[in-house]
């Protein structure tokens, strides 16, 4: 058991292949290639979602933190190192218990992920998710990866 109870299968062959068959098609030595190119903007899309994450959800308990310690107001303020640990423990263990429904419904449910589509959708999610993040701008890494709008028409 161990390790491999932290591991979940995620592939779903019913959904999948109703995405795939509505979806282009590429040559296969391509998409190989593509596998490859995966793993560096794999690492540099989590290093800015996981910050973009944290920085998300600590920013409004920073506020209330800052307002408690100081009595003040500001723009601007100092984030105690055990404020920024306790965001990442907890976006993990909220990784651990339900991300795998996430990554589910994100990887067959919504959109077909192939590797050529992969890597333009963590690429172009990441320089979106790092241009926002420097501008100051809150921004869903989600509503990036998926393109999913987050104001719908009715």
């Amino acid at each position: 058991a161990g390790m491999r109870s932290l591991f979940v299968d995620l592939t779903n062959e019913e959904a999948d292949e109703g995405l795939k068959a509505c979806a282009r098609q590429h040559c296969e030595k391509t998409e190989e290639l593509y596998k490859i190119l995966q793993v560096p903007t794999c690492a540099l899309a989590s290093v800015a979602h996981g910050s973009n994450d944290i920085a998300n959800s600590i920013g409004p308990l920073a506020a209330v933190w800052m307002v408690y310690s100081t009595g003040e107001v500001s723009d601007t303020a100092q984030l105690p190192v055990w404020l920024l640990l306790f965001g990442a423990v907890a976006l993990n263990i909220g990784l651990i218990t339900y991300g795998h429904n996430i990554m589910r419904a994100l990887g067959t449910k919504f959109i077909y992920h192939s590797p050529s589509r992969g890597f333009c959708i963590q690429l172009s999610s990441m320089f979106t998710v790092l241009l926002f993040s420097k501008m100051g701008v809150p921004v869903s890494t989600t509503h990036c990866i998926c393109g999913m709008n987050p104001f719908p028409s009715q």
